[in-house]
């Protein structure tokens, strides 16, 4: 748990009979031990409808701040921020925020590409964006991404 946000991580990953898209969706779970899974529905522990991601999702319909999922081959994060209801946002960062809403930006350059700011002056709202948990960095050097981590209106 932590001051913004709780983050849950169950190792294993996915069963094979389930994709990404299929567990992220409406009905995307598959019960891996039916005992234990039994023994806990009995206790009252779990619902077993498999029915909890798109429950988070619609939790979060009407927040600013979303819930995020990284699914890895050995294990799955979930994030889950704080609900914000309503996000203020600069001129200046609405501008970068905008960039950044349709896709993953892979580059400074590549965001630096559309920006009407400087490099400094976008390094700089981007960063305010980071710190605020609003755009998410992925990667380091090379590889660094920028996307949007939360719907912004």
């Amino acid at each position: 748990m932590f001051e913004d946000r709780v983050e849950v991580l169950s190792l294993g990953g996915l069963p094979s009979e389930i994709t990404k898209e299929e567990f992220l969706g409406k009905h995307g779970s598959i019960l891996r031990n039916r005992i234990i899974g039994n023994i806990f529905f009995r206790l009252n522990l779990v619902e077993i409808f498999g029915t909890g991601i798109y429950r988070i999702r619609q939790a979060y319909e009407n927040s600013v701040s979303q819930p995020m999922f990284q699914i890895s081959e050995h294990s799955i994060l979930i994030i889950l921020p704080l609900f914000e209801s309503e996000i203020e946002l600069e001129e200046d960062e609405k501008v970068v925020c905008e960039q950044l809403s349709s896709t993953i930006i892979r580059s400074m350059g590549q965001l630096m590409k559309n920006s009407p700011f400087s490099r400094t002056k976008t390094r700089t709202i981007l960063n305010q964006l980071i710190e605020r948990n609003i755009v998410q960095k992925t990667g380091n050097g090379r590889s660094t991404g920028y996307l949007l981590s939360k719907i912004i209106e």
